[in-house]
Formats: structure tokens, C-alpha cells, sequence
């Protein structure tokens, strides 16, 4: 039986290539891909500005006044994502833009005016933020902010980020943290944390969000690493996404942190890893968030996570190929379901981590404790 290598990642992929999420709610209206293409590839800025658009970098070295001569975003390689891009950031050198603001730094990609509209959420729309994200081992943190990843309302009444994915020192406990501000000057919100140790460690996570944004909107934002361990997730209903007054909200990815408190971060350049960007346009397969089902489904799990044994349930008696995939790209189970069949059991030994299960085009996640 001849299999196909690859990476973890490249298997997820499969997943998003076919429209396919774990729990079948929405289905994609369209989409936005930014991948890096390697350290041999185009330009790396100009590859970003083909997707997000001529003006969407904020990097130190773009700014004379700032820190011209080295590229703050560059691309890599990696085994277990493969290309990706990697910001980096310089304590003694880098700032805020062009901005006279010296207690800040900030190295950013984002999407904005120039943008194509299917990367930018307007009133009433929804959307799904998915990418990979690794910091340096040992990252460190100030008591102030670091911020990772942000939505953000252009124009409006309020300038604060909507969401943010951050990290800072809370009761002198560094922590890994969702921020929610609600607009009209009110304080940050706390809204799920982790330790800070789960974010520096130096391993790449998966993250995704998905956000509908209005004044009732959604938000639900997940966490974990590369072989399904959660690290950190909130799910809002009711919440409000949207600033009075404003056009669009837009996203923001890179490193942007305070030097207030300067002595709390390394003199060493830090980094941050950034892989396989998808911005999706999603409409729900049911309206009311509260009534996000799993519907229309050929086949479900059980249990999740699974260990030594797997049930899969048809929706209706059925035939087809079921195949478990794992994060090498190998088959490693192979089965020709009967059309009388609704359910059937797998019995496996299988090694801790992550995997697929496909029946016939439909694909799942499975995670194998």
C-alpha cells in the first residue's frame, strides 16, 4: 500500500482544502490564503501585500527613523509546519512606526482600507481567523502588554482592540491570555488565560477564531497544540463585536509591546512564528449561535478523545472507505464499510497525538489519547 509523507500540518490542510470543520456549522463564502512560500521565495513583503494589500506592514525596518537596514519579517522552514514567517523584534532598537512614541514597539501585519473585502468584517458578517503560532523559547514579557493577535474596528467611536490574544503579568503570574474590550472606554477584560509557560515553550499551537460581528455577535476562540491538547479557549454569545460608527473590523497579527517596563524583557531579538494564514468569510448552517448543531454529517466520533477503541456512527446505512490518517500522512487503518451498516468499531493501538478519519469525502478530527 504506498503512502504519502508529510507534515502535520500539510494533513490538516486537507481538512480546510475540502471546506470541512470537526463540527460541520458553517460553510465558507470565501476565503484569503497567505503561506510563505520559503526563504528562496519571492520577497517576503511583497507576498504579504499580494494578499493583505499595498501599505498592510508595520515592520521597524520600513521607518528611517526607526530601524531600517535589517527586514524584521523574514521566512523560514521548519519539519513540522513547513515555510513560515518569522517577526522578529529588538529591544534597544526598534519602536512604534515613525510615531514619536518611544514606550512601545511594534512589528505588524494586518488588513486595512486597501485591503480586498474578503479580509475585512463588516457589520453582520462572520468569519474565521486560522493560523500557526510559535514564540521563542523563553519569550519573555513585561508587566505591560505583548500583544500577538488583534481585531480591531476602523474608525468608530472607540480605538481599543475588540479582542485581543496577548500575553502580560497578572498578580505577578505571567500568563497567556484573551482579552475582550467592550468599547466606550471601559477596562479590558480577561476573558481565558493560561500559564505562560505554555505559550514559550517554543512549540508551535494551532489557533483559531471565529467571530460574528455585531452589537449580539459570536465569538468562540480555540487554543491548542499540534496534537489537540487544549491550552486555551472562550466561547461568547451575545457579545458585542462591533464599534458604533465604525466601517469594518480588521485583523492584526506580529509582535506590538510595551517598554514600560523594559527590565522584564531579554536583550536578546525575540521572535515569533506565524504560519499558514486563512481569513474565511463563513455563513452558519443555522441561524442563533446558541443553535450551532452538528448536522448533515455522514458520520460521527465516539469517544472523543479516544484510546484503544473508536466507535464511528453513520447517519444512515452507508458505503464507503474509512481510513485513519496520522500526523505523518501515513494510513495507518483501512476498511470498507458495508452499506447495512450505522455503526462499526475500530480497535487500535495507536501512538498519543493526532489524526484523521475519512469517510468517503468527509473528513474528521480525531484526537488518540
Amino acid at each position: 500500500m504506498q503512502t504519502v509523507r508529510t507534515s502535520l500540518i500539510s494533513v490538516f490542510f486537507l481538512v480546510n482544502a475540502l471546506n470541512i470543520h470537526a463540527q460541520q456549522d458553517y460553510r465558507v463564502a470565501s476565503e484569503i490564503i497567505l503561506r510563505s512560500d520559503g526563504p528562496a521565495g519571492i520577497d517576503t513583503y511583497t507576498l504579504i501585500q499580494s494578499k493583505f494589500g499595498s501599505g498592510c506592514i508595520e515592520a521597524p525596518d520600513l521607518y528611517s527613523v526607526n530601524h531600517p537596514g535589517e527586514k524584521h519579517i523574514v521566512e523560514s522552514s521548519d519539519d513540522e509546519v513547513g515555510n513560515y514567517f518569522l517577526f522578529k523584534i529588538h529591544k534597544k532598537e526598534d519602536r512604534d512606526r515613525d510615531t514619536d512614541k518611544t514606550d512601545r514597539q511594534r512589528n505588524e501585519i494586518k488588513t486595512f482600507d486597501n485591503s480586498p473585502n474578503e479580509g475585512k468584517g463588516f457589520k453582520g458578517q462572520s468569519m474565521r481567523f486560522h493560523w500557526y503560532f510559535k514564540l521563542k523559547e523563553g519569550y519573555a514579557i513585561s508587566k505591560n502588554f505583548s500583544h500577538f493577535f488583534q481585531l480591531k474596528a476602523k474608525g468608530g467611536d472607540d480605538s481599543q482592540p475588540i479582542v485581543t490574544i496577548s500575553g502580560s503579568i497578572n498578580n505577578n503570574q505571567p500568563e497567556f491570555e484573551i482579552i475582550y474590550n467592550s468599547g466606550n472606554s471601559t477596562p479590558d477584560q480577561q476573558i481565558a488565560s493560561a500559564p505562560w509557560s505554555e505559550a514559550n515553550s517554543g512549540k508551535w499551537m494551532e489557533m483559531e477564531v471565529l467571530a460574528t460581528f455585531a452589537d449580539e455577535g459570536y465569538l468562540k476562540i480555540t487554543v491548542r497544540d499540534l496534537y489537540g491538547k487544549l491550552i486555551m479557549e472562550t466561547e461568547k454569545e451575545a457579545i458585542d463585536l462591533w464599534r458604533n460608527g465604525s466601517s469594518f473590523v480588521r485583523p492584526k497579527w506580529g509582535i506590538y509591546r510595551s517598554l514600560s517596563s523594559a527590565s522584564y524583557l531579554r536583550d536578546e531579538e525575540e521572535t515569533a512564528g506565524f504560519a499558514h494564514f486563512t481569513l474565511q468569510k463563513i455563513e452558519w448552517k443555522q441561524t442563533g449561535s446558541a443553535e450551532k448543531a452538528m448536522q448533515n454529517e455522514s458520520f460521527s466520533l465516539s469517544p472523543v478523545p479516544s484510546e484503544s477503541k473508536l466507535f464511528i456512527h453513520m447517519a444512515t446505512p452507508q458505503s464507503g472507505l474509512l481510513e485513519i490518517i496520522n500526523a505523518r500522512g501515513q494510513s495507518c487503518y483501512r476498511k470498507t464499510v458495508d452499506h447495512r451498516e450505522t455503526e462499526t468499531a475500530v480497535f487500535l493501538e495507536l501512538s498519543p497525538g493526532c489524526y484523521l478519519v475519512k469517510f468517503n469525502q468527509e473528513v474528521k478530527k480525531m484526537h488518540w489519547k
